[in-house]
Formats: C-alpha cells, structure tokens, sequence
C-alpha cells in the first residue's frame, strides 16, 4: 500500500460571512424573544438533552404559529446579549436556536444558510440538533454537542467548538475553523467532520461511519473502537492510537508516542511518521496480556518497540511485513 494514496479531503466554507445589513421585523423578533423567556421558565428544571427531546414537536409547532424569518433568527442572537445569562440555560437556548431555523427550513426549504452570531454570548450547546437539510453560518464559538444526530445539512463554525461535536451523527458536513474538544464524533455514523486546527483527546470514539480530518494534532485515544470510520490527522496524534478497533481507517501523517493498535480486532492503521513503543499491546499496571488479533498496521517511519503478543496482526514497515522473532 503506497501511503500516498491516502487522499485529504479539501472542503470549501458553507458561505462567505454576509457582509450586507439584514432587515427584520421587529414585531416578529420580540415575540421570538417573549415565547423564548415564556420556554425558558418552562424548562428550568432540565438537565439533560433528553429532556428537551420530549418537546422538540411542540416547540416546532409554537414557533411555526409566528410569521418570522431568517434576519429575525440572526436579530435573536442579539437580544440574547440583552438577556441576563443566569436567567436561562445556554442548553436551551441553543436548542431554541436550533428549534427556530427548523420551523422556519419546514417552511422555505431554503438553501442560504442561517446567520448565527454567537460571539459575546455564553456558549451554547445543541446547536444543529437533528439538522434534516439546513445550512447554519456561525460567527463564533459554540459549546457542547453541536450538530448531534444530524441527518443533513451544513455547519460552519468559524469560532472553536465544546465538547461532543458531531455526537451520533448520521450525515451532512460539520466545520471548525478553531480547536475542538473531546469526544468529537462519538458514535457517528456518517456524514463529514473537518477541524482545521487540533482536536483534543477520544476523537472518533464508537465510530460505525463517517469521516473526520484533524488539519493539525489530535490528543490522546483517538479512534478507540472505531466500527468503520476513516479518521486523518495530518500532523501529529497523542498516545493509545485505534485501542478495541474492529474496523475502519486511522491514517496519522504526522508522529504518534506510544500504545498503537492495542486490543485491535480488525481495520487499518497508517502513520507515515513515527510510531514510537508498545504496538499492538495492552498495558495493565502489574501484567501484561495479549489483545491484539487481527488487522493490519502500517508504519513508515521508526518505532521503539513492537509487542511479542501482537501475534496474529500484520505489521508492514516501510512496505515490507514484520517477522517477529521466536
């Protein structure tokens, strides 16, 4: 296998930043803002994303009642400044965000993207929940469990982006122009993830599909149980590398430490710089034991040291297969 084979994806931003003046109607903007502080005392009391699942429809079917469109969503952005951020949940607010483009998308079908501005706000999560085909624009950073189980659609973040990016994830396109935090992509299963920076540690966590690309490092655990995803990190990647992999790509361009392809059970991994120590192991403080069954690693560059338990996986160095020593 010639490692440069391994193709980047190039992607181009969902839009250019507006830079016209939206016009709004003022009437439509403050009743978004009263039935907002209306839910928001309504779901005070919500902890969890599940909570706020429960009455996604009915938020829908409120909001679709008001005659507002897509300027009136960017001005929401604005009130929300005005607003005391004690007195409402960035969970919830980003969940109405996401609730207005939905009922306004049901109506127009529209393929210009919804202009979110988020700077000077706290961070918001659930941002893109269950997009089906909307196109958001956002000017700024954004918190946790941004486009969770989004089926279709685009997301340009142009800030950096919390924690669970991507959760479960189905299809449609999510872009950050900063970092990203941990988890990003967990349990995804389609769709593609660009971060164009460096993303910190589980990337790709439970991946059954999709792609992500890291344009510079990704910390520690990435890909670990990777069921058929392909993740490229075109710099350099932190420790314990593919760990349960059953399937799927992890291409690393750049060096990895130590621990690659522990427990690994099927799949491909290709690092094209160094893979330093303990491939194809498992560590447990006190005793070593054999994980490594099947799969394929490839190495391009040095690496300290290579498991004697990793019996039955198939190491190739600089093209050629490794033979273990008896």
């Amino acid at each position: 296998m010639k490692l440069s084979n391994i193709i980047e994806v190039e992607y181009e931003s969902v839009t250019e930043k507006s830079k016209k003046d939206t016009v709004y109607n003022k009437k439509n903007a403050q009743a978004i803002i009263h039935l907002f502080q209306e839910w928001t005392l309504k779901t005070k009391e919500y902890m969890i994303i599940d909570d706020y699942e429960r009455d996604q429809n009915a938020l829908e079917e409120t909001l679709s009642k008001i005659d507002y469109t897509a300027p009136e969503i960017t001005q929401f952005c604005f009130a929300l400044r005005n607003i005391d951020k004690e007195t409402y949940s960035p969970f919830f607010a980003g969940f109405f965000l996401t609730a207005l483009i939905s009922a306004d998308y049901v109506k127009t079908k529209t393929k210009e993207p919804y202009l979110l501005i988020t700077e000077e706000l706290p961070l918001l999560h659930c941002i893109g929940y269950a997009l089906q085909g909307e196109n958001i624009e956002i000017m700024g950073s954004v918190g946790n469990l941004l486009g969770t189980k989004m089926i279709e659609g685009n997301i340009h973040v142009q800030g950096s982006a919390g924690d669970y990016c991507g959760i479960e994830m189905n299809g449609g396109k999510i872009i950050v122009d900063n970092f990203v935090s941990n988890f990003c992509g967990d349990q995804m299963n389609d769709g593609e993830i660009l971060i164009k920076k460096n993303a910190n540690y589980l990337v790709g966590r439970g991946m059954n599909g999709g792609y992500i690309q890291i344009k510079e490092h990704s910390g520690t655990d990435l890909g670990h149980y990777n069921n058929g995803g392909t993740i490229v990190v075109c710099k350099n990647a932190g420790d314990d590398i593919g760990y349960g992999m059953k399937k799927g790509i992890i291409v690393i361009k750049g060096d990895t430490a130590c621990r690659l392809g522990t427990n690994m059970h099927g799949g491909t991994i290709i690092v094209e710089g160094d893979a330093g120590k303990n491939i194809g192991e498992i560590i447990i403080p006190g005793e070593i034991e054999t994980f490594s069954f099947t799969g394929r690693i490839y190495l391009d560059g040095t690496f300290s040291s290579l498991s004697q338990y990793s019996k039955k996986i198939n190491i190739f160095h600089k093209g050629k297969k490794v033979e273990r020593k008896r």
